[in-house]
């Protein structure tokens, strides 16, 4: 499972690699996204994510896959009864890149890592944020990222503390909300 998912990562950042070149900002942003729908599409396929260790279809699968990356909420099964933990988290960490934008978490990863991010990159971050001019995009992206984190934990909180049988319930609440907010 695990190196199922690191082959996909890999394979995925070598064809990231090989298109850089040859596409503009707005198709690699939403090559990207096309491509965090399918993976999101396969990992909701799988038999872990469902309750009953059954395989979703995968026209189903692809359907919760979009909208839990466009952040709509429109689903083709009972998600708290259908999925399983894993299923969930899934659709948590799809919601949380949809709804913050994949060139921002593309930014905080390279700048977690020490990656410094060149000039290209920061044209394609401006063009994902419909900015006018590349200055402070950077700071601009790990600000987005620390603020909403920061508001999802709060209100994760609370609502954690006000469905306090299921906590869970509580976290997935605040993610939901703020990446709404955010749209």
């Amino acid at each position: 499972m695990v190196k199922n998912l690191l082959f996909l990562i890999n394979l995925l950042h070598r064809w990231l690699k090989l298109l850089n070149h040859s596409l503009t900002g707005s198709q690699m942003v939403a090559f990207t996204f096309a491509m965090l729908i399918l993976c999101g599409s396969m990992l909701l396929m799988l038999p872990i994510a469902s309750a009953d260790g059954s395989s979703m279809r995968f026209i189903d699968a692809l359907f919760t896959a979009t909208s839990t990356s466009c952040v709509t909420g429109l689903v083709v099964v009972d998600t708290g009864h259908y999925f399983s933990w894993f299923g969930k988290l899934v659709m948590i960490v799809l919601i949380q890149i949809g709804g913050l934008g994949i060139m921002t978490l593309t930014t905080l990863l390279s700048v977690a890592i020490g990656k410094r991010i060149n000039l290209r990159e920061r044209l394609f971050i401006q063009e994902s944020l419909n900015l006018n001019e590349p200055s402070g995009v950077v700071r601009l992206s790990l600000n987005v990222v620390k603020y909403a984190l920061t508001i999802e934990f709060v209100f994760g909180t609370i609502l954690a503390w006000h469905f306090y049988s299921a906590l869970d319930i509580g976290y997935c609440l605040g993610i939901l909300a703020c990446n709404l907010c955010l749209l």
